[in-house]
């Protein structure tokens, strides 16, 4: 069944915020897709607004993109609103780009960033019109692959996914979809693909594996199937910012995002150890990106979408051991295009009045320090080493 855009357009004035669902913004990707070889939908299980500010998704929107064969495309979660207009028109879920059906991609991967969207992962399967479970689908289904932080634990949506990715895309992943290329275009089953993938850094194969229960709660043991699939899974770890890692893509979207402003990753992974911070842990170890490197995409990216506030990234972007310099190189810039600079939440015991005095600018910006507890006794129970 053929479907065109325009049939849904009609309905576009009497939803929330058109400007979701038209993918027409600056910077935006496209290609011929005649031309390509694997074409992906990259699906973030939340609204636009908060899709569009997640990192991790325009890393993922470019790497894929800067390869010649691949085409990458972005899908979010529809507010409820145009959820019924889909359902009661029988239109089908949608990429922004090129307004291609979902369930004629050859891969739809799924950011998971937080337990509260899954119930949104089943929801857009579903407006998709994909059969919600991996055993259900065969090849011609696109390839379901989940991952983000969610990945690490993935149990409770396992049954709804073929692969997922636990670690860092750049880290094999591009080698990953080189042979999703060769099982599209050759004459191999599924159950052949994920042989031949099963040992790669990072791929963890739902259905080589059965999770065994303590009462309906706990998983208790998680036993191979069949075959000697790995176990543990190895999570797959970038180990240096490479050049060909330098971020550029950044979409400037047509209305207000949870994050208006140019972010730019100048380190990954974390050594302090809270108890309470799962990402801390998981996307260790510590790796900084190159000075000049976070120089060149932060100019590039501010020059592409004019914003004016660069936020530096990372989970404790104060740690960062060249932030001063950083910051010092980027003035005369932000001088001039009168550009403010944000961290995220910093530790309060690191923060001094040189770092204070180099994050000022001529705009007033924020800044967020996290104690975490109000007593020095609970601050060492969490290993939060931050003193009276």
């Amino acid at each position: 069944m053929n479907f065109n855009f325009s049939d849904l357009e009609k309905y576009l004035p009497i939803v929330q915020k058109p400007a979701r669902y038209l993918g027409n913004e600056l910077n935006i990707v496209n290609k011929d897709i005649s031309r390509i070889k694997l074409h992906v939908a990259l699906a973030f299980p939340d609204v636009y607004e908060i899709g569009m500010s997640y990192t991790g998704f325009k890393i993922l929107y470019n790497l894929i993109n800067n390869n010649m064969n691949f085409f990458a495309e972005r899908v979010f979660m529809p507010w409820p609103d145009m959820v019924s207009v889909l359902e009661n028109i029988n239109f089908p879920l949608f990429s922004l780009e090129t307004k291609t059906p979902i369930r004629n991609f050859d891969v739809l991967g799924f950011t998971l960033q937080y337990e509260l969207n899954y119930s949104n992962i089943v929801w857009m399967l579903h407006l998709a019109g994909l059969p919600l479970y991996s055993k259900d689908r065969d090849k011609s289904f696109p390839l379901v692959i989940g991952g983000g932080i969610g990945a690490f634990n993935p149990e409770p949506v396992a049954d709804f996914f073929d692969i997922f990715w636990i670690g860092d895309a750049e880290y094999l992943f591009p080698e990953l979809l080189d042979k999703i290329v060769e099982y599209k275009t050759q004459n191999i089953s599924k159950e052949e693909f994920f042989e031949s993938i099963k040992n790669y850094d990072g791929v963890y194969i739902p259905s080589f594996y059965e999770a065994k229960y303590d009462g309906n709660t706990f998983v208790s043991l998680i036993d191979k199937k069949t075959g000697e699939p790995p176990e543990p899974i190895k999570k797959a770890a970038l180990v240096n910012f490479e050049k060909e890692h330098i971020n550029n893509s950044e979409i400037l979207p047509l209305i207000d995002i949870t994050h208006n402003r140019v972010a730019v990753e100048i380190m990954r992974g974390c050594s302090h150890g809270c108890r309470f911070c799962n990402a801390g842990f998981l996307y260790r170890p510590i790796r900084e990106k190159d000075p000049s490197l976070v120089y060149q995409e932060a100019i590039n990216k501010l020059e592409r979408t004019g914003w004016n506030e660069l936020g530096l990234l990372s989970l404790a972007s104060s740690d960062y051991t060249m932030l001063e310099g950083i910051l010092d190189s980027l003035s005369k810039y932000s001088l001039k295009k009168h550009i403010s600079f944000s961290i995220p939440s910093s530790r309060i015991d690191v923060i001094d009045d040189q770092l204070l005095f180099r994050l000022q600018g001529e705009r007033k910006t924020g800044l967020t320090f996290a104690p975490e507890a109000g007593t020095e006794r609970l601050r060492n129970i969490i290993n939060k080493d931050i003193k009276d």
